[in-house]
């Protein structure tokens, strides 16, 4: 399943106190491209390198993926991760730092892609292509050409909204190869005085 197909059958508010959710399995939600081996996640809305979480990874091609996890009916985002498209096998590693959204909405890219591609001319362009993106698609990865540089992010809801995540290097054959961000763990239940 889509991740779009799996988020557009939420039905209903919140469940009430105790539900616990059930996790999806991991659906793909684009390729990402990392240029520079510079993977940042974090608020959306907040894309500096220092409000958000870095991992240094080979350069290459990115699986974006997402898990979500149902509230009889509900659904948020569980997890998600970047990894290296070419691995297959890989397994989650040490916590490499947290991250905090204010906006509801987790992003990644390549922070050395921002900083070569988005100056100070580009930087009202980029907001509004930031909120259109949002805006048309509840995930997703998108590209977009400032001044003829490609630049591309990934957007995806954060689980119940804003909030401190964790978030893991993930490891194949003693290498990193890409990041997970934990935002709701397995058998999260609904308590309405956590939100």
């Amino acid at each position: 399943m889509k991740p779009d197909q799996y988020f557009g059958k939420s039905k209903g508010a919140f469940p009430k106190d105790g539900v616990i959710g059930t996790e999806s399995d991991w659906m793909e939600a684009g390729v990402l491209s990392v240029p520079y081996g510079k993977l940042w996640v974090g608020d959306l809305y907040v894309m500096e390198e220092d409000e958000g979480c870095v991992v240094s990874v080979p350069k290459g091609q990115y699986r974006v993926e997402v898990k979500g996890m149902d509230f009889k009916g509900h659904r948020r985002t569980a997890r998600v991760r970047a990894c290296l498209v070419d691995v297959t096998e890989r397994r989650l590693g040490k916590k490499c730092g947290q991250l905090g959204i204010d906006c509801g909405m987790l992003g990644l890219y390549d922070t050395t892609a921002f900083k070569r591609t988005i100056g100070k001319e580009h930087v009202k362009q980029y907001g509004q292509d930031v909120i259109k993106a949002t805006m048309e698609e509840i995930v997703g990865c998108v590209e977009h050409i400032y001044a003829g540089k490609t630049f591309e992010f990934a957007f995806l809801p954060a689980g119940l909204g804003d909030g401190l995540f964790k978030v893991y290097v993930l490891e194949s054959a003693r290498r990193i190869v890409g990041l997970e961000v934990e935002i709701l763990p397995p058998g999260f239940s609904i308590s309405h005085k956590r939100i």
